[in-house]
């Protein structure tokens, strides 16, 4: 028996949650799961404090996607009436305009797209 570390944790998980324990205690370079574990619970772990302080943030980002996907649904209306337009013949000034529009929600859902990956990065 270990005499500095006298107790013993133990945990359940499925398989696919020990899957990426394992796959993370490779990429981190720790030369076993108990230094790995040691480690991710005592240098990185989430305090209440921490969890509590993330629940504006992530109503934040709740709302923003709840806002991205309110914009989808007129991009896709949008689409269809070009979709329309151009089945029916109609004139294609409306088009370009439309597909600017498009443009413009894109680039502005890839810029959200980026700030959710830089907040799980940093945060999960």
């Amino acid at each position: 028996m270990n005499t500095k570390r006298q107790h013993r944790l133990t945990f359940r998980a499925t398989e696919e949650e020990l899957t990426e324990i394992k796959k993370r205690e490779k990429d981190s370079g720790a030369k076993n799961s108990q230094a790995y574990l040691l480690r991710a619970a005592l240098q990185n772990g989430i305090t209440k404090d921490e969890a509590e302080s993330l629940v504006p943030v992530l109503e934040q980002i709740f709302d923003e996607l709840k806002r991205v996907g309110t914009e989808l649904k007129r991009e896709g209306n949008n689409l269809n009436q070009i979709a329309a337009k151009l089945n029916g013949g109609g004139a294609a000034d409306g088009v370009q305009q439309a597909i600017e529009e498009n443009r413009a929600t894109l680039k502005e859902l890839s810029s959200v797209w980026q700030s959710l990956r830089q907040f799980q990065a940093a945060h999960l």
